[in-house]
């Protein structure tokens, strides 16, 4: 904290901060900001804050402590000396940070206001003696059961299940996370291929023709250029923000907030580095730039018509985000979004030149009841914009499967990070939350998405099929980049190699990966994935143990616990040239014959 007071001191506005005040007390209250920061705990105050207060009766307590936490910096210069120095982040990552957690707390206090928790349990309440007046006893014991999920999701929407309290622990179990990925995710862009046949079938439960989903799915990760009509319409529709985030390890698993430390953010900074040179990040910007390209192409084909001509998928779809058919006339009547291509779309910036006639017409039963009745013509137009990119980001995050706060709770049940718990939740749950994604949205929207039984069947088929295609050539891309012959397995057992394609996929999630084969979808073996990449390294480690005490050489088994904990070595286009410079020379000292026999 000595050398973050120093930095504070020279960059920001003591003086606006802390208005006459002595040296000393500014260095203490300086030591108390910084342990805040540094533990992410900001729920609590110290008795000098309070002397920085002049309270009257009627305000809010909690604003008024508030005030004396806000940094003021001397000038935009000292602020970018700060954040060069002391933030893990960039600049524009803190920005852009700071946006995003701004419209969490918005949101937040939009549907449940300043204090959600109190809130929702209120309106939990309320629901449950309304079940009990109706005689619905059995509904009220259902809510009872299912109030402890509410609250697990509220905590992590809040921020409350990610406070810490011990920084070393959280920081180990941070470190040890990410050197899991940087060990095993090398091959990780193969296995996104398969994440094809989700954007498939997302896009057909959204109304979208076979062959404009299947161009656009097929094609995902290889359009999108800086020019392109691609690229114009996802930038309007913010399809990359969280790419320029740097955040794509949230998309392989659900992280707790970034923890400061020169060795952390130094690994955090490789770990970002890894995903955008191995080409995930890229893939998966392009990924989620074409599903909600697709979905705004798709609405812009319906541009002019009555919502009574347009198709059943299209309308469910609207109505799961209360664009009805008086919203869909009022939309109608603006200018939408034409791209350099001809093609035209529907985007949320298209909403707010929804023309002052069209928003006449929606509320005319409310001007014939009042003729002073004057409608809020921007409020109407922001409304309408906010529930288009509602649409948009939400339904992305079903074609390209990325863990939410649902997710956060099945996996880590609300233990921080720094407990026990927490942290043997996080080693063990490490790899899977792709699999739980999948099963609440992927199959939940084929079983429960009021596409009837039919609809259901023809969207698993499909996803299948598509899904064993996807997985058959990603199988092939590995095996050629590790230096095997992809054609082999179907010379030899044809019915296996299309087996391993279905289960690649993750089409039959965690069961169908162990039940038909021996790997999961990121080509973890049974052990590790079960109890996770760092428990199931115990299995080696004991093997290891077990072979010293038995006076057998170990030699071996220690090299391939090594290679399999080793960062940026297993990547497709380095394994070869390591294998070669590195790890066959050392496994044929310890295991004379070890290269005849692999060749």
């Amino acid at each position: 904290d000595d050398a973050w007071t120093a930095l504070a001191l020279n960059t920001f506005d003591i003086a606006t901060i802390y208005p006459n005040r002595s040296p000393e007390f500014i260095n203490n209250a300086l030591r108390e900001q910084y342990r805040r920061i540094a533990s992410g705990l900001h729920d609590s105050y110290h008795p000098a804050e309070l002397d920085l207060i002049t309270y009257a009766g009627g305000q809010n307590m909690a604003r008024k402590v508030s005030e004396s936490r806000v940094i003021h910096f001397r000038d935009a210069d000292s602020w970018l000396q700060y954040m060069n120095q002391a933030s893990e982040m960039t600049p524009t990552q803190v920005v852009f940070q700071s946006a995003m957690s701004a419209a969490r707390d918005a949101g937040l206090m939009r549907i449940w206001g300043t204090n959600p928790k109190r809130a929702m349990e209120t309106d939990l309440l309320m629901e449950r003696q309304r079940l009990r007046d109706r005689g619905d006893i059995a509904g009220v014991q259902r809510l009872n059961d299912q109030k402890k999920h509410f609250d697990l999701w509220m905590s992590y929407l809040t921020g409350e299940a990610n406070h810490i309290t011990n920084q070393t622990w959280a920081v180990i179990t941070q470190n040890t996370l990410t050197v899991q990925r940087l060990a095993k995710l090398g091959f990780l862009p193969f296995a996104q291929l398969t994440d094809l046949a989700n954007i498939s079938g997302e896009l057909r439960y959204q109304g979208v023709g076979l062959i404009d989903r299947m161009t656009s799915s097929t094609l995902a990760y290889f359009r999108g250029g800086m020019n392109s009509e691609k690229r114009e319409v996802a930038d309007i529709l913010h399809a990359y923000i969280e790419g320029e985030l740097g955040q794509y390890g949230m998309l392989m698993e659900t992280n707790d907030p970034r923890i400061s430390g020169s060795f952390t953010g130094t690994l955090n900074r490789i770990q970002e580095l890894f995903f955008r040179y191995t080409g995930a990040t890229a893939m998966t910007n392009r990924a989620r730039g074409s599903v909600m390209v697709a979905m705004a192409r798709n609405m812009g084909r319906h541009h002019g018509r009555q919502w009574n001509a347009i198709n059943a998928p299209e309308q469910r779809i609207m109505r799961a985000f209360n664009i009805g058919e008086r919203e869909w006339d009022a939309l109608s009547q603006a200018d939408w979004t034409v791209g350099q291509e001809g093609r035209t779309y529907l985007t949320p910036r298209d909403a707010l030149m929804i023309p002052d006639e069209a928003i006449d017409a929606y509320y005319a039963d409310h001007i014939a009841e009042d003729p002073n009745f004057e409608p809020d013509y921007a409020p109407f137009r922001d409304e309408m914009a906010r529930r288009l990119y509602s649409y948009y980001a939400d339904r992305m995050d079903y074609g390209v499967l990325n863990p939410g706060v649902a997710e956060k709770a099945i996996l880590y049940q609300g233990r921080a990070a720094d407990t026990p718990m927490g942290i043997a939740l996080r080693l063990g749950m490490q790899f899977k939350s792709f699999a739980v994604a999948q099963i609440r949205r992927t199959w939940g929207r084929e079983l429960h998405g009021g596409q009837g039984s039919m609809g259901a069947v023809a969207g698993i088929a499909q996803f299948a099929v598509h899904g064993t295609l996807l997985g058959i050539l990603a199988n092939g891309l590995n095996q050629l980049f590790r230096g095997q012959d992809p054609f082999s397995q179907w010379e030899n057992d044809p019915t296996g190699a299309v087996v391993k394609g279905f289960t690649r996929a993750g089409t039959a999630s965690i069961v169908g990966d162990f039940l038909a084969s021996e790997f999961s979808r990121n080509g973890q073996s049974l052990p590790a994935y079960m109890v996770g990449p760092t428990f199931g390294s115990a299995d080696q480690l004991l093997k290891i143990w077990s072979k010293s005490v038995r006076g057998e050489n170990p030699a071996g088994d220690v090299l391939t616990f090594a290679k399999s904990i080793t960062p940026l070595t297993n990547t497709f286009y380095t394994k070869m040239a390591f294998d070669y410079l590195v790890w066959n020379g050392l496994t044929e000292m310890a295991n004379p014959g070890y290269l005849r026999r692999a060749e």
